[in-house]
């Protein structure tokens, strides 16, 4: 790509994550279960503003699930969903704060290295955890259900607050894969 020259728009889901490369028109706040990494294309930063108006300005950053947030516009980003089940989530916990971080060592993110890392399990989800996630995921089971289920199996009588509790730091809000 030429200095100043606009990336062509591509887009691309696979296990465990989602991408898109291109440019960004100013966009509104929101939130996603997904972690975000939005990385720069080209020389420069990406900023990213968090709920409380403050900017996170690096040529990568990371965005935690159900944070909220916007992007600024920019002529060319690699903006990365990842799975928070995901292994490579475990690396986007182990590099970000509670909220939105700079993570300039993820400058070189690229499709290949979601793609081997994409589809692996997470080596931090309780196997209990990862369970009931399948069953809300796989089976379309209501939480309720799933909670009452793993209550009688294997957490001897945990109820559906503490699954949820034990889900979020993790797994992202849990609550969201049931319509909440």
């Amino acid at each position: 790509m030429q200095t100043g020259e606009a990336p062509t728009p591509y887009f691309a889901v696979g296990e465990g994550y989602a991408l898109y490369r291109g440019p960004l028109t100013d966009g509104s706040f929101h939130r996603h279960a997904a972690f975000q990494v939005a990385v720069a294309v080209a020389a420069g930063d990406v900023l990213i503003v968090d709920a409380s108006g403050a900017g996170h300005r690096g040529p990568a950053v990371i965005v935690p699930p159900m944070v909220r947030h916007r992007m600024a516009p920019t002529p060319g980003v690699l903006t990365c969903f990842v799975d928070p089940h995901s292994a490579f989530a475990d690396r986007l916990r182990a590099a970000c704060r509670e909220g939105v971080t700079v993570a300039p060592d993820l400058r070189g993110l690229d499709e290949q290295e979601l793609r081997r890392a994409g589809g692996l399990r997470s080596a931090e989800l309780d196997p209990r955890l990862r369970a009931a996630l399948d069953a809300l995921t796989e089976c379309g089971a209501p939480l309720p259900a799933v909670a009452a289920q793993i209550d009688a199996s294997s957490l001897g009588g945990a109820a559906q607050r503490r699954l949820e509790r034990t889900a979020r730091p993790v797994a992202g809000p849990v609550g969201l894969l049931r319509g909440r």
